[in-house]
């Protein structure tokens, strides 16, 4: 059976690939494959960028899931600490606490623009005048507005993926090492 650490660490290296996987695929989305009609001639290794835009989407929902499971694995550490923030705690543990509910926030303002963009406001153009839904808007806000937010939102969250993962080098390196030497120790084991 896993530890709850391991696959603690397990879940989140899986998080931290594919959100970089994610900011990659959008950041081509942003720069190859841009929006219009130009965009819609671009083709790169065979793939469009409706392609690429649903092969973002799926990668997001993915990590929406595994966002889920982390808050999960640490429900505990999250209702301990918020139970005693002010009294009882020490200035790192308020560090990380503070930073991951920022972290939630822009995680959740992130998700929430981005299924808006993929469900709700979909795309298709102005296409002549003849597309009824180009004016579309949801709480005042059309696509266009809803798809720059979305961009900031995740800008906001590598800023804070960055600082977490700053703040977690020590765990990140000792896990690591934990996995090698159990890694290592079952291949010894089975050979012997």
């Amino acid at each position: 059976m896993i530890s709850k650490t391991r696959l603690n660490f397990w879940v989140d290296m899986t998080l931290l690939t594919l959100f970089i996987a994610a900011l990659l695929v959008g950041l081509g989305l942003w720069l190859i494959f841009p929006a219009g009609r130009s965009g819609s001639a671009v083709s790169l290794l065979g793939l469009t960028r409706h392609s690429v835009k649903e092969f973002h989407a799926w990668i997001g929902v993915t990590i929406l899931a595994g966002a889920v499971i982390h808050v999960a694995l640490h429900w505990r550490w999250v209702t301990c600490l918020a139970g005693r923030f002010f009294s009882g705690t020490s200035a790192q543990a308020r560090l990380n606490f503070g930073l991951d509910s920022l972290l939630l926030v822009a995680f959740s303002l992130t998700s929430l623009s981005g299924l808006v963009i993929w469900l709700v406001l979909g795309g298709g153009g102005y296409r002549g005048g003849r597309n009824p839904a180009y004016h579309a808007a949801l709480f005042g806000f059309t696509r266009p507005d809803w798809v720059d937010f979305h961009g900031w939102a995740s800008l906001a969250i590598l800023l804070m993926v960055s600082i977490h993962v700053a703040l977690h080098w020590r765990w990140i390196v000792c896990a690591l090492r934990n996995s090698a030497r159990m890694s290592r120790g079952k291949v010894l084991s089975i050979s012997a």
